[in-house]
């Protein structure tokens, strides 16, 4: 009996005929491409622009060329 536990018709064990490999099962498969360097890296580029448009966002949003208004002040003593 062979570690299988299959016996030939006579009761023998015997190891079945491999069939031969065919020559594109054996064929070496070529890796894949290496993707190109922005392919890579394109969503760093996409976080980096949006950074930038928040923090442009924030500094046209916050700037204000007006003059402060008026505030009335007490001065001690009076004033002229």
């Amino acid at each position: 009996m062979l570690e299988g536990g299959f016996l030939d018709e006579a009761g023998e064990g015997e190891r079945a005929a491999v069939p031969e490999a065919l020559d594109s099962a054996t064929a070496p498969v070529a890796p894949p491409s290496e993707p190109d360097w922005f392919e890579q890296n394109w969503p760093f580029f996409a976080a980096g622009a949006l950074l930038i448009g928040a923090v442009i966002f924030v500094v046209f949003a916050t700037m204000d060329n007006e003059e402060p208004p008026a505030v009335l002040r007490f001065e001690a003593g009076g004033g002229s």
